[in-house]
């Protein structure tokens, strides 16, 4: 199982459009710290599964030559989580036939009425998945299991030839019933990349790199990735230096192999 991260960035991404902060003057020169909205591919060597579709999507797909995408899974409907599912209505049917946007059906419906051409036009063929109901995708086993945020949320949970990933997107921080409830598809993971806009910053929709870390150790992930960085948060090579050692800080276009 391989893991591209196609974009690390938060919603503004960085440098954000008109800011001249410390990290987005950084972000000028410094390719690791420049980051396109957060989108990933996860995939063997027969199956592509794409996380999320935001606005950069169509820039990322070209840039990281992606040849054929069989599943979306979508995290919520936020827009720099979901403007790009709007492509598939344009994408060659090479790349988008058969392709299945998956979510939960609350979920769906939603992206339905929003990206309705793309649907219309079966680019994107519908197929719900309700939480903590595994299905399958090629090799993968797949778990959506819901997540605390300002949006219906969702983070997926992928196992493939004996390894296990989690993904959690935007989500805010996972308290002691959220982990009674969900850690038996976490616990003692091969990874776990998650969304940590800020370095220490407490808020009520999402999780810092304090608390994504201390998430990664109390549930004995083996490798915690953060990703989804804003402006706000470090730089990359100063997020490296802050975490130690305890968790990767991912960039566009880094690979992972598990």
């Amino acid at each position: 199982m391989e893991i591209l991260f196609l974009g690390t960035g938060a919603g503004q991404g960085v440098p954000v459009i008109g800011c001249h902060c410390r990290h987005c003057n950084v972000a000028s020169t410094d390719n690791k710290s420049r980051r396109l909205r957060t989108l990933l591919i996860v995939r063997d060597g027969k199956t592509t599964i794409l996380i999320d579709a935001g606005p950069d999507t169509r820039t990322q797909i070209l840039e990281y030559d992606v040849r054929e995408i069989h599943l979306v899974l979508v995290t919520h409907e936020h827009p720099d989580h979901v403007l790009g599912l709007s492509e598939f209505y344009y994408w060659d049917k090479g790349l988008s036939s058969g392709t299945r946007l998956c979510a939960p059906m609350s979920l769906l419906k939603r992206l339905q009425h929003l990206y309705r051409p793309a649907t219309d036009v079966n680019k994107l063929r519908l197929f719900p998945a309700p939480p903590h109901k595994p299905f399958r995708e090629g090799a993968f086993l797949v778990v959506p299991l819901r997540v605390p945020h300002t949006a219906t949320s969702y983070g997926y949970v992928f196992t493939n030839r004996g390894k296990r990933l989690v993904y959690l997107g935007d989500c805010a921080h996972l308290g002691k019933d959220w982990i009674h409830k969900n850690g038996r598809y976490l616990v003692a993971s091969d990874c776990m990349v998650i969304s940590t806009p800020f370095y220490a910053k407490k808020t009520l929709d999402h999780t810092s790199v304090k608390e994504a870390i201390k998430l990664g150790q109390r549930l004995g992930i083996r490798k915690t990735i953060l990703c989804h960085i804003n402006h706000y948060n470090k730089t990359h090579t100063e997020l490296e230096e802050a975490v130690k050692g305890k968790a990767v800080i991912a960039y566009d276009g880094m690979r992972v192999g598990l």
